[in-house]
């Protein structure tokens, strides 16, 4: 299964603001429905941010890094900022060529 990461990393509280302007964004909600929905088999999260809220990212390295199934991150544009954080909790990660990873 293929969990998308993309645009920015953000608080549950304001994903709605992002939905409603239909702008790309991550909260932990959106990666607890997905780890549900994969319900242990073996996920691929897909990462294209410049990063954001570093508590959101926080909890979604730990939601990750705690998933039974196997778990992978494809950095497939840039993982930036909180979104390299976001990287470390799989047990694999992997870059496509070109790829940024952006740590400060």
């Amino acid at each position: 299964m293929d969990v998308k990461v993309k645009g920015e990393i953000v608080k549950d509280e304001d994903k709605w603001i992002y939905d409603w302007f239909e702008m790309d964004a991550t909260s932990p909600k959106d990666i607890v429905q997905a780890l549900k929905e994969a319900n242990g088999e073996d996920v691929t999260f897909v990462i294209n941010s410049y990063g954001g809220d570093v508590f959101a990212g926080n909890e979604i390295q730990y939601l990750i890094s705690q998933y039974q199934g196997n778990t992978t991150a494809d950095i497939v544009g840039i993982a930036a900022s909180i979104a390299t954080v976001i990287c470390c909790g799989a047990d694999k990660v992997r870059m496509t060529a070109g790829a940024q990873y952006m740590i400060h």
